[in-house]
């Protein structure tokens, strides 16, 4: 049987690296995090920080709801979803207007 130290070593070695990203329209927030191997993206998203830096405006319950990716593509269930090396989670913001309407009221607008 593995000692201890055997097993500790094992588990550390099974992290995993990644960086958290969260942005808004004139800055970025960038986290870099070493998680264990099998942690979902949702739970390293709660894992980052991001609610504890008050220039984000996130606070833990829009953490928990926010929408959010892996390199650019939008995950339907990131509670079930499990980081890999190098993954690049992305927190979305919500948009401000429907773009489907935003574009119906330019094209009014032109004519």
């Amino acid at each position: 049987m593995p000692s201890l130290n055997e097993r500790t070593r094992s588990m550390a070695d099974q992290a995993v690296e990644i960086e958290v990203v969260y942005a808004l329209p004139g800055q970025q927030f960038m986290k870099l995090l070493r998680v264990e191997h099998g942690t979902t993206v949702r739970a390293a998203v709660l894992q980052s920080g991001l609610d504890q830096e008050a220039a984000t405006g996130l606070t833990r319950t829009m953490l928990e709801n926010a929408p959010v990716g892996v390199f650019g593509v939008k995950l339907r269930a990131p509670e079930h979803n499990v980081v890999a090396q190098g993954d690049r989670v992305e927190v979305y913001r919500p948009l401000l207007c429907d773009p489907k309407k935003a574009r119906i009221a330019r094209a009014n607008k032109k004519g």
